[in-house]
């Protein structure tokens, strides 16, 4: 399946992309933000190359760009796991996002890079293919080309002017009193390097506990240098990572939530992950880290409005938590996978 006419593809190599290059690049990414997310700060120019110049430890990807005329207008990037701990049982997969401006979309430009993502699967010898969308037109697509819905998932909001802070703070103060043997510690701006390796090994372990509902998908597993390699980056944008951990009488880490800010957006503090490890469970830990770490966002960012974090709508523990605290879904998006096979022959078909 070939671009229809009047529209170019052109391979996006971040590293090398030279200022031009990133500047058209840049013009499409705030105009596809205008369409989606029109309410909300685009990310800053310098801070979304930070994150675009160099692929994630263990990772590959690849990007193209769709122009017409001069204009950016449409984008594929793809990426898939090549070497490490999550190799083995991640090989046959391949995650993919694509976008297609609104004013050129229904003329076969999504079609032809569908079958770009097809050809890739086949060459790098991934069979499963997984993206998501949160846009109506992009399961109508992804629904024709005969993806299916594998989970469905949120981002979910908390207005801090709205939150309960008298129940907060009780949550904070039950937590010491029904544990009082586990320690409650605050990592303020980074992972100190001396707990990378008990962290990434806590963090692993949680992180496989999250539900997939029915994805096919592999162990996730962060290292050391995955955690470098993410504050080095946030060192660049002049980011703070905030962590709080419950840590028990023999040294376990049964307990991880952490937030990062940047000053591009300082609006909003992005929750990343909470867990308990499954051990541990049934002692209001969630609750505990949860409303620590709010208490300090209150104090720390008096300008932020909103905390975002994401959950799949099958997560129910850690959904009612944050329903108490306040969080409302703000958009959905589905998660679908899709069978090489079945990608080729529809993009073959046309």
């Amino acid at each position: 399946m070939s671009l229809p006419a009047g529209y170019t593809l052109v391979e996006f190599d971040p590293p090398t992309a030279d200022a031009d290059t990133w500047a058209r690049y840049h013009d499409y990414r705030r105009r596809r933000h205008a369409e989606t997310r029109p309410d909300d700060p685009v990310m800053p120019d310098a801070e979304a190359e930070v994150w675009m110049r160099e692929p994630q430890p263990g990772g590959k990807d690849r990007r193209w760009h769709v122009v017409h005329g001069t204009d950016v207008v449409a984008g594929l990037h793809i990426g898939w796991v090549v070497d490490g701990p999550m190799l083995e049982t991640n090989r046959h997969l391949m995650w993919g996002s694509a976008g297609v401006l609104r004013a050129h979309r229904r003329r076969g430009v999504g079609t032809a890079l569908a079958r770009i993502v097809a050809d890739e699967m086949a060459a790098q010898d991934r069979t499963v293919l997984t993206t998501g969308t949160a846009e109506d037109d992009g399961r109508a697509f992804l629904a024709w080309l005969g993806a299916e819905v594998k989970m469905e998932a949120a981002e979910n909001r908390l207005a801090l002017a709205d939150v309960d802070w008298a129940m907060v703070e009780r949550w904070a103060a039950e937590g010491p009193s029904r544990s009082p043997d586990t320690s409650l510690i605050f990592w303020e701006h980074r992972v100190p390097e001396d707990e990378y390796v008990p962290f990434s090994a806590a963090l692993t372990r949680q992180l496989n506990t999250m539900p997939h509902d029915d994805l096919d998908h592999g162990d996730i597993v962060m290292r050391p240098e995955d955690l470098a390699d993410e504050q080095g980056r946030l060192d660049k944008v002049g980011g703070s990572h905030h962590t709080l951990i419950t840590r028990e009488p023999d040294g376990t880490i049964s307990g991880i939530t952490d937030v990062g800010w940047t000053p591009g957006r300082p609006d909003r503090v992005m929750q990343q992950f909470t867990g308990v490890d499954p051990d541990h469970r049934g002692r209001g830990l969630g609750k505990w880290l949860k409303a620590a770490m709010l208490l300090y966002i209150r104090d720390t960012y008096p300008a932020a409005k909103i905390v975002v974090t994401g959950n799949a709508n099958s997560n129910d523990p850690m959904l009612s938590i944050n329903h108490r605290l306040g969080f409302r879904a703000h958009r959905g998006e589905t998660v679908y996978q899709i069978g090489r096979d079945v990608l080729l022959a529809r993009t073959t078909q046309g």
